[in-house]
């Protein structure tokens, strides 16, 4: 009888032991798989990174307003310089009216 028993208590520590092992095999498995998750999804966000670029390197075909955007503001600084150039050209016919009174002596 006390063999069957030391048997018994000898076979229950080999299945706690088992049982430990087995946890600790899977917690092991859960971690790796984590950490396959999270390399996954770093390489998934990279590669959406690389895709965002390549479309901007394409520019016309994925973003047709850019050109046109671009095309709007050439437009508007061709009108601001001709504003600025309108500008200039009265205030230095300003100046040489005032130059051209005072050394005439004009009132």
């Amino acid at each position: 009888m006390a063999a069957e028993s030391d048997i018994e208590a000898r076979m229950r520590q080999i299945g706690d032991r088992v049982t430990t092992a087995e946890g600790v095999i899977r917690r092991l498995d859960e971690r790796e798989t984590n950490r396959h998750a999270v390399a996954q999804g770093t390489i998934d966000r990279h590669e959406r990174r690389i895709d965002e670029h390549e479309v901007w390197l394409d520019g016309d075909n994925q973003y047709p307003g850019i050109k046109s955007d671009l095309s709007n503001l050439k437009s508007q600084m061709q009108k601001l310089w001709w504003m600025l150039g309108a500008f200039f050209a009265a205030m230095a016919t300003a100046v040489v009216g005032v130059l051209v009174q005072n050394f005439t002596g004009g009132d």
